[in-house]
């Protein structure tokens, strides 16, 4: 830094504020979880207005521009507050290698020799990483771990670029040396089921990044307390197995695993070009259950004067029954098809993932 590009600031009355009022200001402009996008080629910021990690309604893209601070004395002092008290939002590939390339190149069309990344990216605290892949990836990888077939041969650039990503962005973020907390999001972007993902596979090289990690600080005797938690779908009983998914029962893991109903709404795309919305839902397929027959029971007491029963079944019972019924071998497809929207989709899918490796 030098004094060509440094504004002043002796006489500013918010650097004469002690800091924790600083810092209180700054919370009202920059919450607690921030986006970080790319736009034009360049790393930005934005306040993250509806935080949803781990709830499906939302993409997590959900964002509000901010315009960029003057080049003057509180550059360290938000930089500061950024990396330690906000979490980092990410939600593509893209951005996640920009971010975590090494080393950052400055930049050159600002009037500052200074760039926020620089100063932010090896005090970051809290990073959440939210990745909805295509389903091939996640086929590829389970076929080829090394992903080596895949950059070798004629797929698509969106694939390539998920290839080619995936072997050293982990072990990069792992490597953040001041990170504390760690929240992965993952999904694929087509209607089967995520228990056609063997996820064991999908995380071994995230895990190997973080067991790497916590070996080398506990060879130099410090190990800083970190935590680490997965958000997937949740499993569906006909098709996830022990052997490629990880259960409640399934060894103890130095991460958490939280699951999720899966979205439900897919975009279908069709030959003219338009778009619309399809419904398909993963596991537990029946989870729409106990708001019909509340909403049934409503009517009825609309006509007759009183209602049909006053407990409903709570998601977690539906849950429950249902997995029975998967359990012994029965199509939960079979008992709602008086309901428009429910086909089983994924038996099909099954069905060619075994012609395809037959």
């Amino acid at each position: 830094m030098n004094d060509v590009h440094v504004y002043s600031q002796h006489e500013s009355k918010l650097l004469s504020m002690p800091v924790e009022i600083r810092r209180a200001i700054y919370a009202r402009i920059i919450h607690g979880q921030t986006h970080a996008f790319l736009s034009q080629g360049r790393l930005q910021l934005s306040v993250c207005l509806q935080p949803s990690l781990g709830d499906d309604r939302h993409d997590g893209r959900e964002r509000e521009r901010r315009r960029e601070g003057s080049p003057d004395t509180t550059f360290l002092d938000v930089c500061d507050f950024v990396s330690e008290g906000t979490a980092i939002n990410i939600t593509d590939l893209d951005t996640l290698d920009v971010l975590l390339q090494t080393p950052f190149e400055p930049s050159s069309d600002l009037n500052r020799p200074w760039n926020f990344w620089d100063y932010t990216r090896p005090a970051i605290h809290k990073l959440n990483i939210a990745l909805r892949l295509p389903l091939a990836f996640y086929e590829a990888l389970q076929e080829d771990e090394n992903l080596v077939l895949v950059t070798n041969h004629d797929t698509s650039v969106e694939l390539n670029k998920c290839a080619s990503a995936w072997a050293r962005l982990w072990q990069a973020a792992c490597q953040l040396p001041q990170l504390r907390s760690l929240h992965i999001w993952l999904d694929h972007d087509d209607r089967p089921s995520w228990s056609f993902v063997n996820e064991r596979v999908a995380l071994r090289q995230i895990i190997a990044a973080l067991m790497a990690r916590m070996q080398a600080c506990s060879s130099e005797q410090t190990t800083p307390h970190m935590d680490i938690t997965f958000n997937l779908p949740k499993l569906h009983p006909r098709y996830a197995r022990p052997d490629t998914h990880f259960f409640e029962e399934s060894p103890p893991q130095p991460f958490y695993i939280e699951r999720r109903i899966r979205q439900r709404f897919h975009c279908q795309e069709w030959a003219s070009g338009s778009l619309s919305a399809v419904y398909k839902a993963d596991f537990p397929v029946m989870h729409e259950w106990p708001e019909m027959c509340e909403e049934s029971d409503k009517e009825f007491h609309g006509v007759v004067g009183r209602t049909l029963q006053e407990d409903y079944m709570t998601l977690k019972e539906v849950e429950d029954f249902e997995r029975k019924l998967w359990e012994r071998r029965e199509n939960v497809y079979d008992l709602i098809t008086d309901f428009s929207g429910f086909q089983d989709e994924d038996d099909a899918y099954m069905h060619r993932l075994q012609t395809r490796r037959s």
